[in-house]
């Protein structure tokens, strides 16, 4: 089957590509600048694209390649927020769409599961069901062809999600690294947890900091979700440690059973 990519020269774009090629697709891929040749060219009777791009500019590219998409060929992206992407992907057309997010990274191929979230499409009572039934195995089976794991989910509860595992680990991190920067003498006290949480910070700040930053500008549930953590941190403020350790500890429940 082929699959158009856009974005193939990206980190993501280039690493689904191989991984696609290995398990026997036809891959046609193009990357910047998104010409109205190339991806006329790139969409020209491909049943199933994949934007590879940053969430911020699936608006634009959507709206560019909606004349160019083949009637029911199947749109999806695979970018870390679901909600504002798949509106926009909607907005300009209206066959199926699923918003998918890998979750894992190029530097992190030994992860496999992957998240799929159906658009308005498959809500559609005038779509035949076999028609839904197709398009979301055609989805599923590209990701286990390349030896994923998917499982659906809402892009509401997907963007919740990544909003405290993904949104709050970055600005839980920035923040407490932004403050004790500023605080004279620490040098003297480091201690060797300290440096471990410096050193395993120091990729999400030195090397991905604009890539969450965008992300958190893009996930509609990040500013609700930081002030439900600093409802913990006044928790902690009030001098209530044992009320946070306690809670803590129901990540490890299963752990003793």
């Amino acid at each position: 089957m082929r699959i158009s990519i856009l974005g193939n020269q990206g980190q993501m774009g280039r690493m689904l590509s191989e991984r696609l090629e290995k398990a026997g697709y036809d891959i046609f891929g193009i990357d910047l600048p998104f010409t109205e040749e190339k991806i006329e060219k790139c969409l020209n009777n491909s049943p199933l694209i994949i934007l590879c791009i940053p969430a911020h500019f699936i608006h634009e590219i959507s709206k560019k390649i909606a004349p160019y998409i083949q009637k029911d060929a199947l749109l999806m992206d695979i970018t870390s927020v679901k909600i504002l992407p798949m509106k926009a992907m909607e907005e300009f057309y209206k066959g199926p769409i699923i918003g998918t997010h890998p979750l894992f990274g190029p530097r992190s191929q030994e992860h496999s599961r992957v998240c799929l979230c159906h658009g308005a499409w498959f809500s559609d009572e005038r779509v035949p069901i076999a028609g839904k039934t197709k398009a979301s195995t055609v989805a599923e089976r590209i990701f286990t062809d390349m030896g994923c794991t998917t499982f659906l989910s809402s892009a509401e509860e997907h963007d919740n999600a990544m909003g405290a595992i993904q949104g709050l680990n970055f600005v839980t991190n920035i923040a407490y690294f932004a403050m004790t920067s500023r605080m004279e003498n620490l040098h003297e006290f480091l201690t060797p947890s300290f440096l471990r949480r410096l050193e395993s910070a120091r990729t999400l700040i030195d090397i991905d900091g604009e890539l969450f930053m965008g992300l958190f500008d893009a996930n509609p549930m990040s500013q609700n979700l930081v002030r439900q953590y600093q409802s913990f941190l006044n928790v902690a403020a009030g001098g209530d440690m044992n009320v946070l350790v306690e809670l803590a500890k129901t990540w490890f429940k299963n752990d003793k059973e």
